[in-house]
C-alpha cells in the first residue's frame, strides 16, 4: 500500500511538472492565439485599446485622413490587424470634422439684369478732326532710267 501511495504522488508530481512546463512555453502575456512567425509572437495580443493608445499619438487629421494600409504601415501590424486597427481609428475619428477650403461662388449662366437708367458717360465725347483747306500732295514719282 506505501508503494502505491507512492507511485501515485511521484506520478502526480510529474504530471504537475510538465503542466508546469508546458504553461510556460505559452506566450508569457497568456495570449491563445496562433504565432506563425517570431516577428508575429510580439504582435499575439494586440488589444484595440493599445492601437488606440498608440495612434493617439499621431496627429488627429492624419489618422482620420489616412487609410487604414497607411495606418498598419505606421504601426508597423500585419494586416491581421487590419479590421482592429479600423474600429480604433474609427473609435479616435467619430467626432473629427475635417477642415474645408472655402468654397467659391458659382457663376451663373444668366446674364446680368440691365439697370433702368442709362449709363453716364465717364469720358468726354470725342470730335471728328477738322477737315482741312488744302488740297493733298500727291507722292513723288520715281525718275526714268536712261535708255
Amino acid at each position: 500500500m506505501k508503494l502505491f501511495c507512492l507511485i501515485l504522488l511521484v506520478s502526480l508530481s510529474a504530471v504537475c511538472a510538465f503542466r508546469l512546463d508546458y504553461e510556460e512555453e505559452q506566450d508569457p502575456q497568456g495570449c491563445s492565439c496562433e504565432v506563425d512567425t517570431v516577428g508575429d509572437k510580439l504582435q499575439c495580443c494586440i488589444s484595440i485599446r493599445t492601437i488606440i493608445r498608440r495612434l493617439r499619438k499621431y496627429d488627429l487629421h492624419m489618422v482620420c485622413t489616412a487609410s487604414i494600409d497607411e495606418l498598419l504601415r505606421l504601426l508597423r501590424y500585419s494586416r491581421r490587424y487590419k479590421y482592429k486597427v479600423y474600429k480604433a481609428r474609427r473609435y479616435i475619428c467619430r467626432d473629427y470634422k475635417p477642415t474645408t477650403p472655402p468654397t467659391t461662388p458659382v457663376p451663373t449662366t444668366t446674364p446680368p439684369v440691365p439697370t433702368t437708367t442709362p449709363p453716364v458717360p465717364t469720358t468726354t465725347p470725342t470730335t471728328p478732326p477738322v477737315p482741312t483747306t488744302t488740297p493733298p500732295v500727291p507722292p513723288p514719282t520715281p525718275p526714268k532710267p536712261p535708255t
